[in-house]
């Protein structure tokens, strides 16, 4: 009889500290993704503003090419936007 209580005791010991540390051990992985891929999005964010800029300023300078391109016969108005565009380059 002493020897079934222990044998059942140590089997729900073992039941006790298993169910525990399984439900212990899920809580802290998903935080170490969730930081790495937040970490992740802000670079890729980044990257994307970063092409944006680029982007915009290669069609400033493209627009500025195409109008201020030197004519034998240019207006000053046409001369001032010129000047104007260069400026904010």
């Amino acid at each position: 009889m002493d020897l079934s209580k222990a044998v059942a005791g140590t089997c729900l010991l073992i039941i006790v500290l298993l169910s525990a540390g399984h439900a212990l051990s899920q809580d802290k992985p998903p935080a170490a993704v969730d930081a790495a891929t937040l970490k992740q999005q802000a670079q890729e964010a980044r990257e994307r503003a970063a092409e944006e800029r680029r982007l915009a300023r290669k069609e400033l300078d493209e627009e500025i090419a195409r109008r201020c391109t030197i004519k034998p016969v240019m207006t000053d108005p046409e001369i001032d936007a010129c000047r104007v565009a260069y400026r904010l380059r």
